[in-house]
C-alpha cells in the first residue's frame, strides 16, 4: 500500500451513501413505481419497506452523511492521486475532529456548510432537498 488510505475503500462508502441520497430524493417516484407500474411479487415488499418511517430516516441520514463525509472524501483524497501519506494524515486528522463534532451534535448534518473536509460545498439540488427535511427523533 503506497498511500495511508486505500483509495477504493472511500469509493465504496461513497457509493453506498450516494444510493441512500438518491433513493431518498426519488422516494415518491419509487413508491409510485412499485405501487402502480411494477407488478412483480417483490414490489409489495419493497413498497412496504419504503413506506416505513425508520427506513426513510435511515436513507435520509445516510444521504446526509454522504454529503458531509464521503462526497468531500472523494474530492479531497480519492481524486487527488498525488497526495502524500503526510498530507493524507493531516487531512484525515482534521476530518476526524469534525466527525467528532458531528457525533456530539447530529443536527449539524442538516447545515448547508456541514462538511468534514475543508472544501466548499457547491450548489447541489439533491443536498438542498434532503437538508430541507426536518429531522425527526429517530434520525437524530
Amino acid at each position: 500500500m503506497d498511500k495511508l488510505v486505500m483509495r477504493y475503500v472511500g469509493n465504496r462508502f461513497h457509493i453506498l451513501f450516494a444510493l441512500c441520497t438518491n433513493i431518498y430524493h426519488l422516494l415518491g417516484h419509487l413508491q409510485h413505481y412499485f405501487s402502480i407500474v411494477c407488478k412483480k411479487d417483490f414490489s409489495k415488499d419493497i413498497l412496504a419497506a419504503l413506506k416505513l418511517d425508520k427506513v426513510q430516516s435511515e436513507l435520509l441520514v445516510g444521504g446526509l452523511f454522504g454529503k458531509c463525509l464521503t462526497g468531500p472524501w472523494m474530492t479531497c483524497l480519492y481524486r487527488r492521486k498525488s497526495l502524500s501519506n503526510i498530507e493524507s494524515g493531516q487531512v484525515l486528522n482534521g476530518a476526524y475532529a469534525k466527525l467528532g463534532d458531528l457525533v456530539r451534535d447530529p443536527k449539524m448534518l442538516w447545515a448547508k456548510a456541514c462538511n468534514c473536509f475543508d472544501i466548499a460545498n457547491g450548489e447541489d439540488p439533491v443536498a438542498k432537498h434532503i437538508r430541507s427535511v426536518h429531522p425527526n427523533e429517530f434520525a437524530l
